[in-house]
């Protein structure tokens, strides 16, 4: 018996750290490829509206976007705008790595903007570009390269929805939010429950969100640490449907460096940050999940 169990756990050990290394080829791989400079978006109309990825960072892994912009460049559907969100006072245009100012030629777009957090990745945005579909990323993910063109197909079928390859199912209790760490994680099917979480890659349609989305000096008061529930209350708030986007699975996804600062998703979880958010936020806008 023992020794069935120990060969079985030395099978997970194997098939992780064969993970490992295929994760870190490909990494290296995107990395080679980088210094080829192709474009990173097109002039050709794509969507009924133009399309925008939008992402942000800052100093720590400043040096390794370009990676996640060469996942963009080899994307099989390019986007119309790129934009790269940096703080104001973290960072200036002078101080960007050469790895970004070599793209500039090439349809990257980085912009300043005050330093609210993980809502520089799509605030800014949604106030420059209102009437565009964005789609949001993170700064520390590789993303597969179909991945703007599956969303697109998605937003094709349901023009209206909020479209996520990533999702949570949101769980009750006696009609009660039961705890983040409760919620069923990376779930398939639709639901009315939805949840996304961002670094899946997440497409806004134009006036897909409450117009209070934008309100910073509420957002940062309620919110500060958790810019996916924020976005999800002003997605109920506005009444748009939110979707898990079909054909790409997003339970294991190719992250370029593990250096969450302070551990914030570990400290939201396992703190009740989350938790506490969201019911900081549904209490303002005296709205119920249920």
């Amino acid at each position: 018996m023992y020794r069935v169990f120990f060969k079985k756990k030395r099978r997970k050990e194997l098939a992780k750290q064969a993970l490992l290394i295929k994760e870190s080829l490909l990494v290296h791989e995107y990395h080679h490829a980088s210094y080829q400079l192709k474009p990173l978006i097109q002039s050709d109309k794509i969507a009924e509206q133009p399309v925008v990825v939008s992402l942000t960072s800052y100093a720590k892994r400043i040096y390794d976007v370009y990676l996640v912009l060469e996942s963009i460049a080899q994307q099989t559907v390019k986007p119309n705008r790129v934009i790269l969100w940096l703080a104001e006072d973290e960072l200036t245009a002078d101080e960007l790595p050469v790895t970004l100012k070599q793209r500039l030629d090439f349809g990257l777009e980085v912009r300043f903007c005050p330093d609210t957090r993980s809502y520089k990745k799509i605030v800014p945005t949604l106030e420059l570009c209102p009437e565009s579909i964005v789609i949001t990323l993170d700064d520390d993910i590789i993303y597969p390269h179909d991945t703007i063109e599956n969303l697109l197909r998605e937003h094709q079928k349901y023009p209206q929805a909020i479209l996520g390859n990533r999702a949570h199912e949101i769980t009750f209790e006696k009609g009660k939010v039961q705890p983040y760490k409760h919620w069923n994680k990376e779930v398939s099917q639709q639901s009315d429950h939805l949840f996304l979480t961002g670094c899946g890659a997440i497409l806004y349609p134009p006036g897909s969100l409450s117009q209070a989305v934008t309100d910073q000096s509420l957002f940062m008061q309620l919110c500060p640490h958790a810019d996916d529930i924020w976005l999800y209350v002003m997605a109920k708030l506005q009444g748009t449907e939110i979707r898990k986007a079909q054909g790409r699975c997003f339970k294991h996804f190719i992250q370029i460096a593990n250096n969450q600062d302070n551990g914030l998703n570990k400290l939201n979880v396992d703190r009740g940050r989350n938790d506490s958010q969201l019911k900081a936020v549904l209490n303002h806008f005296n709205y119920s999940l249920r």
